[in-house]
């Protein structure tokens, strides 16, 4: 397995979406509040950019002995209207650049975010036609 550093887009795309979801007063980022990442707040939205950057950037040092220094830095942007799918991919991207070292079984938001892409995918099935078509009972 290889790790790389996703980029600030990918960040963004997911950042953007539990923005507007947490705007409509959604479900999904309530996990991120319960966490302490207030969607509604700007702070809070580039603090979760942030934090899922340096969660990166850890697991790359895990995994090669990178230097946090060598990456740069992360700034959030407003990533347009994304669709579930999208973004769902983007959190499994980052979810699978995140898994190195002891992330997975230490890390809250890994694993909220892992949650959140969870929900994500029944959410996209349960809006397909063909679910609606499917029987029920």
């Amino acid at each position: 397995m290889s790790a790389f550093l996703v980029e600030n887009e990918t960040i963004d795309r997911i950042v953007t979406k539990l923005r507007v979801m947490a705007d409509r007063d959604e479900y999904l980022p309530k996990a991120l509040f319960e966490i302490g990442y207030n969607l509604k707040t700007v702070e809070d939205v580039h603090r979760l950019g942030k934090d899922m950057f340096e969660l990166n950037c850890k697991a790359l040092d895990a995994r090669y002995n990178d230097k946090r220094e060598m990456f740069g830095d992360y700034k959030y942007k407003f990533n347009g209207c994304n669709t579930k799918v999208s973004v769902m991919k983007a959190i499994d991207c980052w979810l699978y650049q995140c898994c190195e070292g002891d992330i997975p079984e230490t890390s809250l938001l890994y694993n909220t975010m892992k949650h959140i892409s969870r929900e994500l995918a029944h959410d996209i099935v349960m809006d397909s036609a063909e679910y609606d078509q499917a029987k029920w009972g």
